[in-house]
């Protein structure tokens, strides 16, 4: 049976703050609010991947953060006046665990479904991020990025850990194809013309294959995990599709 979510009406000084500064602005000082409290954030999906070269809108901000300080983190953007809210049904149905773990802040005064931004804060156990596959963001040093073998291997790892019609694979999938047809293919450019060409005459599927041995050759596999970069080549080559990348019972 599906249940309907209400949302409580905001205090007014909530629908002042959010009415008054763009979503980046709030969101700018609610991440200088919990660095400065010592939470660490771990910049994560549509951010990340416009940094990464996909012309993806960005409508919610998401940072991972340590499972132990996620109540704090939360609290903390609370008390600045971004509300917490429940995810919309529709979202919880088509991206799984990406929201339903989520701690979605509001960014906007809007109450219409299709303009309401959130600052997105997920338990990092989520995304199984080690420390060794983070660098420093190169706009906020205290702000960490996952090295690009590590945002597909996250992915893989989600996509295999889900069953196989679970939203959140379903997501994770969606996110795969994104990502690999615009960081890996680098296929802004394409055209009809490009479906004429066999794999070994493609300068894209060359050139991604290329790029996926060279995270296999620098090692950037974990160990027990070489099967990831083994998978990734064969999906980047075409001869593993959706359907039969790894899933859970």
């Amino acid at each position: 049976m599906s249940r309907t979510i209400v949302e409580e009406p905001l205090p007014l000084l909530s629908l002042k703050l959010l009415a008054a500064y763009s979503p980046e602005a709030l969101v700018e000082q609610a991440t200088q609010k919990l660095l400065s409290a010592g939470i660490q954030l771990i910049e994560f999906r549509y951010q990340l991947y416009r940094r990464m070269g996909v012309p993806a809108g960005v409508l919610n901000l998401c940072y991972l953060v340590e499972d132990d300080q996620l109540d704090e983190a939360s609290n903390i953007v609370a008390g600045l006046g971004l509300p917490l809210t429940h995810p919309l049904l529709t979202n919880a149905n088509t991206e799984g665990k990406f929201v339903t773990l989520s701690r979605l802040h509001r960014i906007t005064a809007s109450t219409t479904p299709d303009s309401q931004r959130f600052l997105q804060l997920l338990p990092a156990s989520f995304a199984g991020l080690a420390p060794s596959d983070l660098i420093p963001s190169s706009s906020k040093a205290s702000i960490r990025i996952p090295r690009e073998s590590a945002v597909y291997a996250c992915l893989i790892r989600i996509i295999a850990l889900s069953p196989r019609h679970d939203p959140t694979r379903v997501q994770a999938l969606s996110d795969l194809g994104m990502l690999a047809m615009h960081h890996i293919y680098g296929m802004d450019g394409y055209s009809d013309e490009d479906d004429n060409l066999a794999p070994d005459d493609d300068p894209a599927i060359q050139g991604a294959l290329a790029r996926v041995r060279e995270w296999t050759w620098n090692g950037e596999w974990r160990v027990g995990e070489e099967w990831i970069g083994d998978l990734l080549y064969a999906y980047v080559e075409g001869t593993y599709q959706d359907a039969y990348l790894p899933w859970c019972d």
